[in-house]
């Protein structure tokens, strides 16, 4: 799987500026600039200008639906926010340990953004780990490979990987450390077996990933995944949850994740915080399905939310800031995204982009990204309810090769372009409230 990472690149930005030039922009619109999207994070949102009457869409559309009251969407589950702490004059990361009750060690395997722990300055941003605060015992460290066949609390940092092998194994390292030293080694190995629990932990430093793990039932529970080589966390498991961890900075050279499901079913992925991971914050991956993915928060991260191939997953309530993406969807289909957040990314917001059907996205909200939500080369895909406002480029794109999707009742006001283009065919605009549109 990983070899196959490597060889994909970024999602594609669709060819859109050209069509744009072509044709005449309707209700206004200030005109078409024509450039590339320029490195910038797109506007802040502000405030709303008056709104103005629904645009229905073509005729047929129209008169074929019946009016409707738009979906308002379940309340989004709320997704975490870190606790970090603002260096201020005077500040070291000793002081700061001293302050949070966090092993000096601790916290700088956490902030592998300070490459010489004792430069830091007024204005940076250190991350603290809740689960180290007030560590009961802090032993001699211990050094090797760990094999655990039943379950173990740590009492100390341990130095080097940790291997679980049977069943019902809980492996809780009570905010302690499992230290690598940047060889090509896993840090925590699960091998199969099922009902496995891996809980606070602060695994970094590994050359592979800080945890992978395989089998039936396992358990991810208040980790942190931090400055390894490879993905933080890389589950395949049937029935298992991922809640409460931070996984952050891994793989600064590399394409890596913050939190990869390959091939796994019924996964729960709650809670979470991602952040600065160089491909994608979370991921579905190589047949994941049936999934729920719910209250995380994705950051700084290259992607924030990534399917590919994975069908028939569920995306509620997480919020996605200062990506390059937001949420990307390809070749993939059936999945719900309803109640999500996408604002101030560099790119997208929300894309679905090379063969994705039949997903629905519902009562999400992209605000201050280049492009609120695209369609890119997918067919049959129901866009309702959601927000683009204030994005720099455009805020509903439907791209060429993309067929037979259906928006409605979707609000798109203040583009720096133009609210919506339709460059598709067949497609179907139903009650949409929009400043200014082209193409339909």
């Amino acid at each position: 799987m990983d070899a196959r990472m490597r060889r994909r690149g970024r999602s594609p930005y669709s060819p859109w500026l050209a069509l744009m030039a072509a044709g005449v922009i309707i209700a206004g619109c200030a005109g078409v600039s024509g450039g590339a999207p320029t490195p910038t994070r797109g506007p802040t949102e502000a405030t709303m200008t008056p709104v103005p009457a629904p645009f229905p869409g073509p005729a047929t559309a129209a008169s074929t639906t019946p009016a409707r009251t738009p979906m308002a969407g379940p309340a989004p589950a709320s997704a975490p926010t870190p606790l970090t702490h603002v260096v201020e004059p005077g500040d070291s990361l000793w002081k700061i340990a001293q302050r949070y009750h966090v092993p000096p060690l601790t916290l700088i395997a956490v902030n592998p953004q300070f490459p010489v722990p004792s430069l830091i300055h007024p204005g940076d941003e250190v991350w603290i780990p809740r689960v180290a605060m007030n560590v009961s015992s802090m032993g001699r460290p211990t050094r090797g490979t760990l094999v655990l066949t039943r379950s173990l609390t740590l009492t100390a940092d341990h130095r080097g990987n940790v291997v679980i092998r049977g069943s019902d194994v809980t492996l809780d390292c009570a905010g302690h450390v499992v230290r690598g030293s940047g060889l090509d080694t896993e840090g925590i190995l699960v091998e199969g077996g099922s009902n496995v629990t891996v809980k606070r932990c602060i695994v970094s430093g590994f050359g592979r990933n800080g945890l992978l793990g395989n089998g039936t039932g396992l358990r991810l529970e208040a980790n942190w995944f931090v400055g390894n080589g490879n993905h933080g966390a890389h589950v395949d498991s049937h029935g298992g949850r991922v809640t409460g961890n931070t996984s952050r900075r891994n793989g600064p050279e590399r394409p890596t994740i913050g939190i990869v499901a390959t091939g796994s079913t019924n996964l729960t992925i709650w809670a979470n915080i991602v952040e600065g991971n160089a491909w994608a914050g979370i991921a579905l991956l190589d047949g994941t399905t049936r999934s729920t993915v719910t209250g995380n928060t994705a950051l700084r991260d290259g992607l924030g939310f990534d399917l590919d191939d994975a069908d028939g997953n569920t995306l509620t309530g997480n919020t996605a800031t200062q990506n390059d993406h937001g949420f990307t969807v390809k070749a993939s289909s059936g999945n719900l995204l309803e109640g999500n957040t996408a604002n101030r990314n560099r790119y997208h917001g929300f894309s679905l982009h090379t063969g994705c059907s039949a997903n629905t996205l519902s009562a999400n909200t992209a605000n201050g990204n280049w492009d609120g939500f695209t369609v890119d080369g997918c067919d049959g895909n129901v866009l309702t309810s959601n927000t683009a406002n204030t994005n720099a480029h455009v805020g509903f794109l439907v791209g060429e090769g993309s067929s037979n999707n259906t928006l409605s009742y979707n609000t798109g006001l203040n583009s720096g372009e133009t609210d919506a283009i339709d460059g598709g065919s067949g497609n179907s605009w139903v009650e949409n409230t929009f400043g200014t549109w082209y193409g339909f």
